[in-house]
């Protein structure tokens, strides 16, 4: 606190008493390098007259003045306070070095440095003429092209190092705002990101929480360098100057998410945005800074901009326009308010399109519900229905593995037992999968408990009939099987795999499959043996990583195993459709 007094009291003190404090706002400046420069008693009539060191021009360039020490300063230490520069530079009173800021040789390189104050070597003499000199290097990038934020000045050492650590303090003070938005942008990205580790299907949030994490860099990278005092040639620098143009390629995909319209548009937008912003943040260390390609990059991704508005707003999605209209205000924000100004118009981008994205993320999770419990009823509708299956008789023993691939499947079994001590078994495949499917076995079984007859080929007959019409482009495959007493077995099939009888497979004519053509029949064919083993597409069709199928040799090996065991043996392979295996023993007699 009494730190922070006396700080006001001697500003206060410096705007009534200028004369102990001298601004060295006039110099003779002159291009190029030479250590001669320095000497007190150089001539520097020729040189051109100057303001202080604000001008771009780049390379070397020395500047010179002259300063009469007043009466007051007489036996006094005295100081030189230079503002906050971004440059390499030297300063030189009477020909001595007494200070400097960076690197000049071999390499230029300047800091990113705090006030400096610097001790002038000897004690002032009233009317003692003193002569300074600055050899400052200047790079061709923007960032290394600063100027300093108020003109160098010669006085008083206390009174210098306190104006200095006043104006440190407000140039922190300037930069804070930027520093909580980068910080914001940074927790507005973080938001996004978690929604991306929910729900992976919707990149748009991993784009939009890359953009807001990508435009943070500048604000904060920007306070850490002056604070830590870094080089201009230093990652973080690089990573700096890259992050805008870097931003703004990544909103383009984030955009491409949501208006595909104009995807080729703005995919072009996005890899010239992440390229140029790449070579940009390289320029630091190269000091070739690619102009040209950056003014037509804002030329095109502006235009763009504007585009993809219009579209949206063709379209009437007004939640769309309101995420456009903040990406378009984000270049007019840069424009009209400079860096701060840009920063907001990003917060605002952000904000504005969490806002939207949440609304959407919920209606999807209220959709995503009602499809969940509309798939767990007809899970459970199918479950009944293959319950409803035989598991044995008399004569025959059944065993059954059923491995949907997702919640509700597209196989299906059904096992009946006939008043004869004979069996009829039914196993088929519907194409596609989810609730639809679901919805097609249970019209399948519906039709095939209401069957007129015991004969595979007529049933098969009788549940096409039943499907035509019903099915959408969609089709059934289905094999049917009577199974007598006598150990005679008949068979028809509808496209289905042929089942495998006693480890060899069966030779059965593979009709057309159910629902695709009125009016088909199906011709039946004859067996006898002690063990049938029916499949369906999920067990051949499995695929392991190295694209291989599982294959009807392996099946056709295997086939003498249980149900169960097959069906692991699949999946273990590599599922990727339901696996359905029924097999059926005749029981020997005792």
């Amino acid at each position: 606190m009494r730190k922070s007094i006396l700080l006001v009291v001697l500003t206060a003190s410096l705007s009534i008493a200028q004369e102990i404090v001298t601004s060295l706002d006039s110099w003779k400046v002159h291009s190029g390098d030479d250590p001669r420069w320095a000497a007190p008693d150089f001539d520097d009539s020729d040189w051109e007259s100057s303001g202080p060191p604000r001008n771009f021009q780049t390379g070397f360039s020395w500047y010179r003045r002259a300063v009469t020490i007043p009466a007051q300063w007489k036996g006094q230490k005295l100081d030189i306070g230079i503002a906050q520069i971004l440059e390499a530079f030297e300063v030189y009173v009477e020909g001595e070095r007494i200070g400097g800021s960076g690197v000049l040789a071999p390499a230029p390189m300047g800091r990113f440095e705090k006030h400096l104050v610097f001790a002038v070597p000897l004690r002032a003499s009233a009317g003692t003429t003193v002569h300074i000199a600055i050899r400052r290097w200047c790079g061709r990038h923007p960032v290394a092209a600063a100027y300093l934020t108020h003109p160098p000045q010669l006085g008083l050492a206390e009174l210098i190092r306190t104006r200095e650590e006043l104006h440190g303090f407000e140039y922190a003070r300037r930069r804070l705002p930027n520093l909580a938005g980068g910080f914001l942008l940074v927790a507005v990205g973080l938001v996004a990101l978690l929604w991306f580790r929910e729900r992976r299907d919707h990149t748009e949030y991993l784009w939009l929480g890359l953009t807001m994490c990508a435009t943070a860099i500048w604000p904060i990278a920007g306070f850490l360098a002056g604070e830590f005092e870094l080089p201009i040639r230093s990652v973080l620098s690089s990573v700096a100057l890259a992050s805008p143009t870097v931003a703004v390629g990544l909103s383009a995909l984030f955009f491409r998410r949501i208006c595909p319209q104009a995807k080729w548009l703005l995919y072009a937008d996005a890899f010239f945005g992440i390229t140029l912003g790449i070579v940009f943040g390289g320029s630091y260390w190269s000091d070739t800074i690619p102009w040209s390609g950056f003014v037509a990059y804002q030329f095109f991704s502006r235009s763009a901009r504007i585009i993809v508005a219009l579209l949206l707003a063709w379209g009437r999605n007004w939640s769309s326009l309101a995420m456009a209209g903040s990406w378009v205000f984000v270049i007019f924000a840069g424009q009209w308010f400079g860096e701060a100004g840009q920063a907001a118009g990003y917060l605002l981008f952000g904000l504005v399109c969490l806002s939207v994205l949440y609304l959407r993320f919920r209606q999807e999770q209220r959709a995503q519900q009602v499809r969940q419990q509309e798939l767990a009823a007809g899970q459970h509708v199918q479950q009944m229905l293959m319950e409803g299956s035989l598991e044995s008789s008399i004569t025959f023993q059944v065993e059954k593995a059923y491995l949907p691939a997702s919640e509700v499947g597209g196989d299906f079994y059904q096992i009946i037992s006939r008043g004869d001590g004979g069996l009829l078994m039914v196993v088929g495949d519907v194409s596609g999968k989810g609730l639809r499917a679901a919805m097609v076995v249970s019209l399948v079984i519906g039709a095939l408990r209401n069957r007129r007859s015991d004969d595979p080929g007529a049933i098969l007959s009788e549940l096409n009939h039943a499907l035509v019409g019903q099915m959408g482009g969609g089709f059934v495959t289905c094999c049917c099987a009577h199974f007598r007493v006598d150990g005679m077995v008949t068979l028809a099939n509808a496209g289905h795999p042929s089942p495998y009888c006693d480890g060899r497979e069966l030779e059965t004519e593979a009709g057309l499959p159910l629902g695709i053509a009125p009016g088909v029949q199906y011709a039946e064919s004859v067996a006898r043996g002690e063990r049938f083993t029916f499949i369906s597409d999920g067990v051949v069709e499995a695929e392991n990583a190295q694209r291989e199928l599982f294959g009807f040799d392996r099946t056709r090996e295997i086939s003498g195993k249980s149900a169960q065991e097959i069906a692991d043996a699949a999946k273990a392979w590599g599922q990727n459709d339901d696996i359905t295996v029924v097999t059926v023993r005749r029981k020997n007699d005792d």
